[in-house]
């Protein structure tokens, strides 16, 4: 029996963690006034970038080989091997000055993504922001496998795809506010965002 594929190595065209950092990402990161403390949500190569920069850096993964690697090369990043509702469990509220959601919404259930949203809408502090890399709706992937559903299933993998009209809904119910959106398109096509947390919190 043929070994099961899993998400990351079912196609070439989609790949978890990208070795190039993303330029758009960066100048996000750039651009950023404080450089306090950034929670990457599932690691990138644009991690070792903001630690450059001057942030205080923690990177949340449940891919173990990721964290070794990283652990190994980049001694002044906190990594931390769990998945993100485990991380945020232990984490206190207005913890974070940015958060950066490296596609991980893309892997959650559709009736998770409140609860999601919740969690970092309570450790981002009011004002932060967060840059949001999305797979879209608009992917070849996307548009080929599940054109009209929008989501898939790949190995033990759920993947869910998003329309910008959806992201938008999404973010403000949570209590963002949309500051820049634009499309990536690499090997995928992504929504890039970078929004802030206005909701008032009690």
């Amino acid at each position: 029996m043929s070994k099961k594929k899993s998400l990351f190595s079912y196609s070439e065209k989609f790949e978890k963690k990208e070795n190039k950092p993303n330029e758009q990402i960066i100048k996000h990161l750039k651009a950023e006034s404080k450089k306090g403390k950034i929670l990457f949500i599932t690691s990138s190569s644009e991690a070792v970038i903001a630690n450059q920069l001057g942030f205080d850096v923690t990177v949340v993964d449940s891919d173990l080989n990721v964290i070794k690697e990283g652990k190994k090369h980049n001694l002044n990043i906190n990594y931390q091997y769990t998945d993100f509702f485990n991380f945020s469990k232990r984490i206190k509220k207005d913890e974070f000055n940015l958060i950066l959601d490296n596609s991980y919404s893309n892997l959650l259930l559709r009736s998770k993504l409140p609860k999601y949203y919740k969690e970092i809408g309570r450790i981002l502090k009011y004002n932060g922001n967060m840059i949001s890399k999305i797979l879209s709706t608009d992917d070849s992937y996307c548009q080929k496998h599940c054109p009209k559903r929008h989501w898939t299933t790949i190995g033990d993998y759920h993947l869910n795809y998003f329309d910008k009209k959806q992201i938008y809904k999404i973010l403000r119910k949570f209590g963002f506010i949309i500051n820049k959106y634009e499309i990536i398109k690499n090997k995928n096509t992504y929504h890039l965002l970078n929004s802030t947390m206005k909701a008032m919190k009690l």
